[in-house]
């Protein structure tokens, strides 16, 4: 039995270029490959523009200290850290008429600021507890992006002139090369594992190779652009070293995603006997309405990081932002002249043999008689005078060719068939079973996804930094050797900068009382050396400058410990002779990680409302909108409490390729990947809603449409999940953890969302709720009718058995 749908009215704007691009695919086709070209121009040397830096929030103590610091001693903290080794000592005459030569060298390179050494001047804290290595703190000129290039040159330049030493890098400028380079050995190593395997499953969903090939190409149109427009910002703003890796997994994802849909809802068209034209025509008016309206609810959720006043996640946000968007744009300009070029082939090349041609029609008896009677007769023709055979040639030319266009007709609708069922036998089977019990089926489900979230309620946050690296690589080997071989380790104490100099007395007690805190092994200043509440004599070096102090506490502790955490608090704590600003990496983690908890409120009601806004004037419900919100938060919570599991607690790391346990969780890492977990979760609710509704609007029967909407999406969003897990899931074999962390939490969170979410949890609540999901206050109904986002069915349902 089937349902005969009113014809509603589709997205015009969409339907009508979907309408164009069947006219005139070449012209469209043209321009898409002229702007991919050009814009993989611009994309070209992006890697040569991108940053490690952002991830200090700005307007904080820290960041003021800094400032305080640049303007009054004209002091930064180097951008490149050297550890120079040698045979001997580091004092022997020899070698340190080579070190204060290579110092001079070093800093007549060009855009080098500053430099530097053990040598000039003499300063013990930069040389090794056995005298055998020595540190050369080398600050360059330029933002981010300007010093990583300068240290890409200066550290090759400074290892030809290193003898006698064995030179090897730190810092945050080396570190940025290294994140680079290992981002693009990544890349390439992704790709070798992602491209394969997606081809595989969009084989096994589509069975036609050219079906599988359309997603390929909208993705890469979506990375290619997502790439330049990055290009284009990194004249504006500092962008992260983790936007190709970042840009690649998402864009292909979600560029797939929605082409899944938009494909799929075209041969449906065909296999109901819509031309082409009409089938794209419909196609973008349903589905290509939900695409766009999906992009925008996952552009909306991601809107929400731009909350956080951090230069490197702004720069993810907008990356993640630009995805969406890109992929949106391709998916709904491009793929409909694609779809027009290839019409009806696109079931050919069946890639498993598994495609389902309908059985052929057979002519009718009467057609073909009458076409081998007009046979006859027109072979009788020659025989009759010139009037009668211009009479009988039209009558007898009729039947031949209704023959020949019956046999057209008949292999355009065999061409145009669908190869598969629309329903999923194994979707609508577990809905049937979700919908008969959804107490006990949809109650254990969720008590499934609370025990996988419980290791999230412990979760300890900190910011990246050169440990997110392989330990052989040499940013993160050198940062670990200078805390191990040095008595003060460089970059790991605090500086506390006092903007009015106080009388020297004042100045002494709150030094001592510095000196006196836990895990602090000295306070130099321009009173002297203090150690343990005592002083100890002159201390090396300049700590007055206009009219402001410099106080420098040395510490070996890790800046992102706990203790490290609490050794500013305590230094904060002392009571200062007038204003005074506390710096250093511990006191910028604080602060940041502060900026970002305060934020976090923020960020959340931003998605939360924006999403529920959206998706009620999507559906028309107030609960269906906000059970999307509730079980998409607790899909993630379950997802990343996996991710605490493995690489906080360090269980199973070896599965993943191994990384180096920190006992914390990069913050940022789990702010974004959590925000574009939640805006795929959105994006696969509106995809299933949409089919819902539509089934519901036609029927009026609330298990049919919730049984028949689960049919109807389960397979493509499984596929589309499977897409974007098998992308995320990439980044595993990344040597960069941040990578691996992104990887791992998304990965997971689309794999729970589109099964035991879409397929269990979402069935079973809808089902107990009963029509109740759709009601909203009699105002708030007539705000969604005049708002006409509603998606509009546009053809036959089949009315399933329930």
């Amino acid at each position: 039995m089937t349902v005969r749908l009113g014809r509603a009215r589709p997205g015009r704007l969409l339907s009508r270029f979907g309408r164009y691009c069947a006219r005139h695919q070449g012209s469209v086709l043209g321009f898409a490959a002229a702007a991919a070209l050009l814009l993989g121009l611009a994309a070209a040397d992006v890697t040569d523009h991108l940053s490690n830096g952002g991830y200090n929030a700005a307007g904080t103590q820290s960041a003021r200290a800094d400032r305080l610091l640049a303007q009054r001693f004209g002091t930064q903290p180097p951008d490149l850290v050297l550890l120079a080794d040698t045979k001997g000592k580091v004092d022997d005459e020899r070698i340190a008429d080579h070190g204060r030569h290579l110092t001079r060298e070093l800093a007549e390179q060009p855009d080098v600021a500053s430099v530097r050494s053990y040598w000039s001047p003499h300063s013990s804290d930069l040389r090794s507890r056995d005298r055998r290595t020595a540190l050369i703190a080398v600050v360059l000129a330029g933002g981010d992006a300007r010093a990583t290039r300068t240290a890409e040159r200066l550290v090759p330049r400074a290892r030809e002139l290193a003898e006698p030493f064995t030179l090897s890098a730190s810092g945050p400028a080396w570190t940025n090369v290294q994140f680079i380079r290992q981002g693009q050995e990544d890349q390439r190593r992704a790709e070798i594992i992602v491209v394969p395997i997606t081809i595989l499953i969009l084989l096994a969903t589509f069975g036609s190779v050219y079906a599988a090939m359309l997603p390929a190409i909208v993705g890469a149109l979506a990375v290619i652009g997502t790439l330049a427009v990055m290009r284009l910002l990194t004249q504006v703003m500092s962008v992260s070293v983790l936007v190709p890796n970042l840009a690649t997994a998402i864009g292909f994802g979600l560029a797939i995603d929605y082409s899944l849909f938009l494909v799929t809802r075209y041969r449906e068209e065909l296999s109901e006997g819509a031309t082409v034209p009409a089938a794209i025509e419909r196609a973008m008016g349903t589905a290509g309405r939900t695409v766009l309206f999906s992009a925008v609810t996952v552009m909306v959720a991601l809107s929400g990081l731009l909350a956080f006043p951090l230069g490197a996640l702004r720069s993810l946000a907008c990356t993640a932002m630009t995805v969406v968007l890109m992929a949106a744009a391709s998916a709904l300009l491009v793929l409909p002249a694609l779809l027009a070029l290839i019409g009806t082939r696109i079931n050919r090349y069946d890639a498993f043999g598994r495609l389902r041609r309908p059985p052929p029609r057979r002519r009718p008896p009467l057609l073909l008689g009458g076409t081998v009677l007009s046979a006859l007769g027109m072979a009788a023709l020659p025989l009759t005078s010139a009037p009668r055979r211009a009479r009988m040639g039209g009558i007898l030319l009729g039947p031949p060719l209704a023959w020949i266009a019956a046999r057209k007709a008949a292999r355009a609708r065999r061409a145009a068939a669908s190869p598969y069922e629309i329903d999923s036998r194994a979707w609508r089977l577990a809905a049937r079973a979700v919908t008969r019990r959804p107490a006990l089926i949809g109650g254990g489900c969720a008590l499934f996804l609370v025990l996988l979230a419980v290791p999230f309620g412990h979760a300890r946050f900190g910011l990246t930094d050169e440990r997110s690296l392989p330990a052989g690589v040499d940013a993160h080997a050198v940062a670990e050797r200078v805390a191990r071989d040095f008595a003060e380790p460089l970059g790991r104490g605090l500086t506390v900068v006092l903007p009015d100099t106080p009388c020297r007395s004042h100045l002494d007690r709150y030094a001592r009382g510095l000196s006196a805190q836990p895990h602090v092994i000295a306070v130099k200043t321009s009173t002297g050396e203090y150690r343990k509440d005592r002083r100890e004599g002159d201390a090396p070096g300049r700590y007055t400058a206009k009219g402001a102090v410099m106080l420098n506490v040395s510490s070996k502790l890790d800046p992102q410990s706990p203790d490290g955490k609490r050794l500013v608090e305590r230094v904060r704590a002392v009571d200062p002779p007038g204003s005074r600003y506390v710096t250093g990496a511990s006191a910028h983690a604080l602060d940041t990680l502060t900026v970002l908890e305060r934020a976090l409120p923020k960020a959340l009601a931003i998605i939360a409302a924006c999403t529920f806004v959206l998706l009620f004037l999507f559906t028309g419900g107030l609960l269906v909108s906000a059970k999307a919100l509730v079980l998409g938060a607790l899909s993630l919570s379950a997802s990343f409490g996996a991710v605490v599991w493995v690489f906080q607690d360090g269980h199973a790391k070896d599965l993943v390729g191994g990384f180096t346990v920190t006992g914390r969780l990069d913050a940022m890492t789990l702010l974004l990947a959590f925000t574009i977990a939640f805006g795929l979760s959105i994006d696969y609710e509106v995809f299933l809603l949409s089919r819902i509704k539509e089934v519901y609007a036609a029927t009026g029967r609330h298990t049919e449409s919730i049984v028949t909407g689960i049919a109807r999406t389960g397979r493509l969003v499984t596929a589309a999940a499977l897409v974007v897990a098998v992308s995320m899931g990439a980044m595993l074999t990344s040597s960069n953890t941040v990578l691996k962390m992104n990887g791992l939490g998304l990965a997971l969170a689309v794999l729970v969302d589109a099964t035991l979410v879409r397929g269990l949890l979402v069935p079973a609540f809808m089902q107990l709720t009963g029509p109740a999901n759709w009601w909203a206050p009699p105002g708030l109904a007539r705000l969604h009718r005049r708002t006409g986002l509603a998606e509009a069915p546009a053809r036959r349902i089949r009315r399933p058995r329930i």
